[in-house]
């Protein structure tokens, strides 16, 4: 086979990227789908689980103050807005020190993972005794430490047993626990609103409840997380597969030693950048919303306590269901752009009822029009990053940058939400998911403009001129648009 055919034959099995040589390692699609099926019951309830508990420990702060938080402790708007916001101080700080002790006790992963929730969890229950607004600023910033690289870790895990292109879905998995968990707040927060009498304030007993339970869940991690993947499979049929496939999985990867010229790389390439303004307007939404949809429910809408608490539930059943949906079509269909376009308008028609319309209720549908990207699109963005990153190092860094600099949203969002009825939050996000929609759509047209052109290359370009190279750079690689 001439380079020039060996580089078309890559270029065709680059669409499930994953450009190796599959004359010698096929594997029966009925037992790989088997193989998958296995792998995603032993491993993604207790992902999701991780992702639900420290979402709902990063994100109960809005609970807590529909639940006489702000009250008890004499808290300003400008007090809350900067509580909210100091999480994410040491949550970014915290993420390449985690992820890098991360690899280090990676083969004690279970232990790693649930002593982090230990962590966070003791310091969710030592919550029920805050006093002041000097110990919630304490608490707020230990949780930012203890949780800051907990989804990149995560993130490591489950690359390191999936291909590229099936990280969509299990990234849509996480969100959709993320999605779960703040229903599960409110439900907790309409509970706790009923409470009469009982010897500690009702704030205090949504972190006592959330605490316990997050320290029994890393318990469970600790004693049902295998701290190799490979130790799910026993028959010798699974072990085969699992070793052709981490073949191919290295193989597109690449070289797992370090570079530094590989990070270098991903820094100087366009698309991390695009995907850093994406995610960061993207989690605008996601953070101001989801921190202040109970306040935004009673001070903004005019529901009382009880109703903003569970009025709050179905609106993330939405979002968690059109995660899932999304994410499925973006696997099949292997396109991210248009669907985050698309999701996008939904929001800004959402964001322009709350900002426009005076019926409560109609804002009230606004909410529901606004979830439909809440969590979709940062995990499309997350996967369409992650899909068109190689080799190994160059992925970690490109992703390590995205969370970054998408993260340091947590510290905006809550400043832009300073008080009712938070006209300036709902026009900063509108803002922030035009730009979102509009460099998404940029970013798809990018990509296709560049298969096309490489494609070209390999029509007409001699042998001699095709660099057979691995890695996004490649001539062979395709982008997913």
């Amino acid at each position: 086979m001439s380079s020039k055919e060996k580089a078309i034959h890559e270029q065709e099995i680059v669409e499930t990227n994953d450009r190796v040589d599959t004359l010698n390692l096929e594997i029966d699609p009925k037992d790989e789908r088997k193989f998958l099926i296995k792998m995603d019951f032993r491993l993604m309830p207790l992902f999701c689980m991780m992702f639900f508990f420290s979402y709902l420990t990063r994100s109960n702060l809005g609970n807590a103050k529909i639940a006489g938080l702000m009250e008890d402790l004499n808290l300003t708007d400008s007090q809350f807005s900067t509580a909210s916001s100091v999480l994410y101080s040491t949550y970014i700080t915290a993420q390449i020190p985690g992820v890098l002790l991360m690899k280090k006790f990676k083969a004690r992963a279970n232990w790693y993972l649930g002593l982090m929730m230990i962590c966070f969890s003791l310091v969710t229950l030592f919550a029920v005794f805050l006093d002041n607004f000097g110990g919630l600023i304490t608490h707020r910033v230990l949780i930012g430490l203890f949780e800051g690289s907990f989804f990149s870790c995560m993130s490591v895990y489950i690359s390191d047993c999936y291909f590229p292109h099936e990280l969509g879905k299990r990234f849509a998995y996480l969100f959709s626990a993320s999605a779960i968990s703040s229903s599960f707040g409110g439900l907790i927060g309409t509970g706790i609103t009923k409470i009469e009498g009982g010897p500690l304030a009702k704030w205090r007993y949504l972190y006592l409840i959330e605490g316990l339970l997050n320290f029994v869940a890393a318990l469970v991690v600790i004693w049902k997380l295998p701290p190799d993947a490979s130790t799910i499979f026993k028959t010798e049929k699974e072990q085969e597969i699992f070793r052709i496939r981490d073949i191919k999985r290295k193989h597109f990867m690449g070289n797992e030693e370090f570079s530094f010229r590989n990070v270098l790389q991903s820094f100087k390439s366009v698309k991390t950048y695009t995907s850093i303004v994406i995610q960061f307007c993207q989690d605008i939404c996601m953070y101001g919303f989801t921190t202040f949809l109970s306040s935004i429910l009673k001070l903004g809408l005019g529901f009382d306590s009880l109703q903003a608490q569970y009025l709050t539930i179905p609106v993330y059943v939405l979002a968690g269901i059109i995660l899932i949906i999304a994410a499925a079509l973006a696997d099949k269909w292997r396109i991210r752009g248009p669907l985050i376009v698309f999701l996008n308008l939904f929001s800004i028609a959402g964001y322009s009822v709350i900002l426009g319309c005076k019926n409560d209720a109609l804002k009230y549908f606004g909410c529901f029009l606004i979830t439909v990207s809440l969590f979709s699109n940062v995990s499309l963005n997350e996967s369409w990053l992650a899909v068109n990153s190689a080799p190994a190092d160059r992925r970690a860094a490109s992703i390590g940058a995205n969370q970054t600099f998408g993260n340091a949203a947590g510290i905006i969002a809550p400043l832009v939400y300073r008080a009712a009825p938070y006209t300036l939050g709902h026009a900063f996000s509108l803002g922030c998911m035009v730009v979102a929609a509009l460099v998404a759509l940029g970013q798809h047209f990018m990509f296709k403009r560049i298969n096309a052109k490489r494609l070209s290359l390999l029509d007409t370009a001699e042998d001699e001129e095709i660099e057979i190279a691995k890695g996004d750079l490649s001539v062979t690689y395709k982008f997913i648009t």
